[in-house]
């Protein structure tokens, strides 16, 4: 992702809940600057905040991303092309420790969980 693409950055209010508008801090800022946010929480810390960055799943990123033909039917049972709605897609990346309640997305999920001690670096 560029440095400077303007994401998300949302902060739980209340260090527990993010499900809702209402439950959180919303700000606009860099993707360089909303990794280093979350990337920099101290999980130790049991005070840390609770931060979860939104960015637009970007054509690059969408080119490397292929949905398996047997995950996808169409109205009569038949498989389909997948169809991917990138408008109602993005890319989610939280701090340790965040909890999603039980919900439903408007387009297919792909989840990656990735534990690393190594740094992160935008570009």
């Amino acid at each position: 992702m560029p440095a400077d693409l303007e994401v998300s950055l949302l902060e739980s209010i209340d260090n527990q809940h993010f499900f809702k508008k209402e439950l959180c801090i919303e700000r606009r800022e860099s993707f360089a600057d909303a990794l280093r946010a979350v990337a920099g929480i101290d999980h130790t810390d049991p005070k840390a905040r609770l931060l979860y960055m939104r960015a637009p799943l970007l054509d690059t990123l969408l080119a490397d991303i292929s949905v398996p033909l047997h995950m996808i039917n169409d109205p009569d049972g038949r498989l389909a092309p997948a169809e991917v709605k990138q408008p109602l897609c993005g890319v989610w990346i939280s701090t340790r420790g965040n909890i999603t309640p039980l919900h439903f997305d408007l387009c297919h999920g792909l989840l990656t969980q990735v534990r690393t001690l190594a740094r992160i670096r935008p570009h």
